[in-house]
């Protein structure tokens, strides 16, 4: 999976995007005093149970990974392959 970012902001949010997907449809990611992924509210219902396993603070758009500890890179792949497979279906529709 190759990314790259079309924008930094100011507060430090990284908009990602694959191939040529729309701004619309991108993942957010902002470190300040934590690692915060936003997916988007249906990625988060898919993998809540997985955010209680690891005690990961979530909302309804977001989870925060803690600074002091390693990237659940694992869980982060699945999350990303998620939204591009819900990308990708709404592409379709």
């Amino acid at each position: 999976m190759s990314f790259y970012y079309g924008q930094i902001h100011q507060n430090g949010v990284v908009n990602l995007k694959q191939n040529e997907l729309l701004t619309l449809n991108r993942l957010l990611w902002s470190i300040f005093q934590d690692s915060t992924l936003y997916p988007g509210a249906e990625a988060i219902r898919n993998f809540m149970q997985d955010f209680v396993n690891y005690n990961y603070k979530f909302s309804k758009g977001a989870v925060q990974f803690p600074m002091n500890a390693d990237l659940p890179m694992d869980l982060i792949q699945k999350i990303v392959k998620f939204r591009i497979g819900e990308i990708e279906q709404n592409k379709k529709s």
